[in-house]
């Protein structure tokens, strides 16, 4: 949202993603050397927050991985205030909370909600929290989950969903229909 702030960005034709990445080496990788293409996600990821230091690295414990970021050319971060010199600090503030790559010093959700930024959008007594963390045991289902079902079944999903609210009739509907039966009831 950030960048779509005039104050930031002023025309909207140079407005985009903050990650406006195209593959992530090795997973999508088109060709050996994608990592070395500029709009590799995780290039273009470090080319905003820096690549990690070394005690994060170290953090993440698999060593190919270690051996990969270790590997590549130490970037800084950019300023996020000059990338969003519209934004206030607040914002700036949460934003670089949330930017860090290391999920040990990152911003957890109830932080993120509390910060200041937030303050004047937030209103907790109207938050639901769940009780227990939600159970998505897809694969003890014996379904295999290749990519074609997981589109079918995000699909099915949607379709249930919108057939599902386009049954219930709107508020705006039900009262209509609650004062046409008055009337016509009374004369």
């Amino acid at each position: 949202l950030l960048s779509m702030q005039k104050e930031s960005v002023d025309k909207y034709m140079n407005r985009m993603p903050l990650f406006p990445g195209k593959s992530c080496f090795p997973l999508s990788a088109e060709k050996n050397n994608s990592y070395e293409d500029r709009r590799d996600q995780l290039n273009v990821i470090f080319a905003v927050i820096g690549t990690p230091s070394l005690a994060d690295i170290h953090d993440l414990g698999d060593l190919s991985s270690q051996g990969y970021l270790n590997g590549l050319p130490r970037v800084d971060a950019q300023p996020l205030n000059k990338l969003y010199s519209g934004a206030s600090p607040a914002a700036i503030s949460l934003l670089a909370s949330m930017l860090q790559f290391n999920p040990r010093r990152r911003v957890t959700v109830e932080e993120a909600l509390s910060h200041e930024f937030l303050a004047p959008v937030r209103h907790a007594s109207r938050e639901a929290q769940a009780h227990s963390p939600l159970a998505m045991d897809i694969e003890a289902e014996g379904v295999e989950l290749n990519k074609e079902t997981l589109k079918k079944r995000v699909c099915d999903e949607v379709l249930y969903y919108r057939n599902r609210d386009s049954a219930i009739p709107s508020e705006a509907a039900a009262e209509g229909a609650t004062e046409a039966s008055a009337s016509s009831s009374s004369s």
